[in-house]
């Protein structure tokens, strides 16, 4: 398994809640208390996401395989040492949950620093202020939303297409 793919022990009861709120080929954007007080992840405390603006949450089925994907993307506010300016950094958690098929097995990982197209993504406008500050103005402007995944930004459908094929090709299609 990959270094920076780490098993996820707590996602079963989370991640059926996720997939019975969000629903299959959905995308639900959460602020982050919301999410924070609804759906409870080891892997994302709250000192972790204190430093978040948003949490977007897509499902997709996979019929033939008997999985419903719950891919988790949690939008961190990250610093440019250099210069102050503020990026968006995601470190997305991905769960196979079997879909009642009893074909997959159940299946949750968390990936930190990944080549992922489109993890981090500058955030203009707010050089000259705190990381906290920023936070709290970005977080004034979110609007949470539900989208269908066909609609969803390009960035979590890529999201989406990388951690399928990692989890599929190094954890699950195993010998």
């Amino acid at each position: 398994m990959s270094e920076n793919i780490l098993p996820v022990a707590d996602y079963r009861l989370a991640g059926q809640k996720l997939v019975n709120d969000v629903g299959d080929l959905n995308v639900v954007i959460f602020d982050v208390p919301t999410f924070h007080k609804d759906y409870s992840f080891k892997n994302y405390p709250s000192r972790y996401l204190d430093k978040c603006v948003a949490v977007t949450v897509t499902i997709s089925g996979c019929e033939s395989d008997g999985i419903n994907w719950a891919l988790l993307a949690p939008y961190r506010l990250d610093i440019v040492v250099n210069n102050q300016e503020k990026v968006y950094d995601i470190d997305p958690m991905i769960l196979a949950l079997d879909n009642g098929s009893g074909k997959s097995r159940d299946a949750g990982y968390l990936a930190y620093h990944l080549n992922i197209p489109g993890r981090t993504t500058w955030v203009p406008g707010y050089a000259g202020i705190s990381r906290a500050d920023a936070i709290l103005a970005l977080r004034s402007q979110l609007v949470t939303q539900r989208m269908p995944l066909s609609e969803a930004p390009v960035s979590i459908k890529k999201t989406l297409a990388y951690m399928v094929e990692v989890v599929k090709k190094e954890i699950l299609i195993k010998p």
